[in-house]
């Protein structure tokens, strides 16, 4: 069974996508591209082969299994809603949306069409993440902290730099952190969120908060909080993620590797056998039709959305949001 896919932005973040499938040639064709820049289309089909688009409702027209959307925030919607009616199954990149409304009709589509759908998130993609996740069910989890440091993606014509397109570092960057927390410790109810624009102030272009802070309330009733920065554009970012459970100890998941503190408080063994990765299981979900290999469909990265949206307005109004829950 060969599949045959069509990418809808051909970005950087595209590129991942492209090399997994080219690495997977005898499952997946790489079949249309299409960007706004036909220039950046081209030049990836120079390379991955593919027809070039720059109107991907025209591409939409070619005889396409799956979708992969790699676009910015504010351009999420409509496709994914088009490419369900179409009946294909999709790779949507995180955040899903910048808008909670168009991801809520979004989501009504891809269920009503019954495609299998992923989002590009890591958690649970990796040894680690599955061990603690392991070690954690039916345990009490009283904390969950997170950071996510880091600098500003792009020159100043960059659409990261404007709120009104990306929705800021919380929405688009550290979704990632806020994505693992949820895989480890479940939804969020309600946050409560403080930013500030200090410090970047005299980059061009830049409306994005430099600062972030958010409360999060867990409905298992655990309570946790996010920061973030993108003032760290000479060097110097950082992150790091808390977990801390009954049995009076804290846990620290890395990319690769992870403490208990105590020292000797839990033993938490780690596999190495290999795992499948994001797009791996994508594909294989489709080709056996196993939608469990996914660990995040749309509907949980609308979840995930729908925290930074709603922290975003909670720092417009001053007050808790509750969040919205599919």
């Amino acid at each position: 069974m060969t599949l045959k896919a069509g990418f809808i932005g051909t970005g950087g973040i595209s590129a991942k996508h492209l090399n997994a499938m080219k690495a997977m040639k005898d499952k997946v064709e790489i079949k249309a591209l299409c960007d706004v820049s036909e220039d950046a289309a081209r030049a990836r089909a120079q390379e991955y082969g593919g027809n070039v688009y720059t109107d991907y409702k025209k591409m939409l027209d070619e005889d396409l299994d799956i979708a992969f959307i790699c676009v910015p925030p504010d351009s999420h919607g409509d496709i994914e809603v088009q490419c369900a009616e179409k009946g294909l199954h999709m790779l949507v990149e995180k955040p899903v949306n910048l808008y909670l409304e168009d991801a809520i009709k979004a989501n009504e589509a891809i269920k009503k069409a019954g495609v299998i759908t992923s989002v590009g998130y890591l958690a649970g993609y990796n040894n680690v993440d599955l061990a603690v996740k392991k070690f954690l069910d039916g345990k009490t989890i009283g904390m969950i902290v997170s950071e996510r440091w880091g600098g500003v993606p792009g020159d100043e014509n960059h659409w990261w730099r404007v709120m009104d397109r990306s929705g800021g570092m919380l929405h688009e960057q550290a979704t990632h952190q806020l994505n693992t927390m949820r895989y480890y410790a479940g939804d969020v109810v309600e946050v409560y969120k403080r930013d500030a624009l200090r410090i970047n102030k005299e980059l061009p272009n830049h409306t994005v908060p430099d600062c972030e802070i958010v409360t999060l309330y867990f409905k298992s009733g655990a309570i946790g909080y996010i920061t973030t920065t993108c003032t760290m554009i000479n060097g110097g970012g950082w992150g790091r993620m808390d977990i801390i459970v009954e049995g009076h100890m804290r846990i620290q998941p890395g990319r690769n590797d992870l403490k208990v503190i105590p020292d000797g408080a839990a033993d938490i063994v780690v596999s190495d056998e290999p795992v499948l990765d994001l797009d791996q299981s994508f594909i294989e979900a489709i080709i056996i039709g196993d939608r469990s290999l996914v660990i995040d469909n749309y509907e949980n990265g609308l979840k995930t959305a729908a925290i930074t949206l709603a922290a975003n307005e909670s720092a417009r109004i001053n007050k808790p949001v509750s969040v919205y829950q599919p």
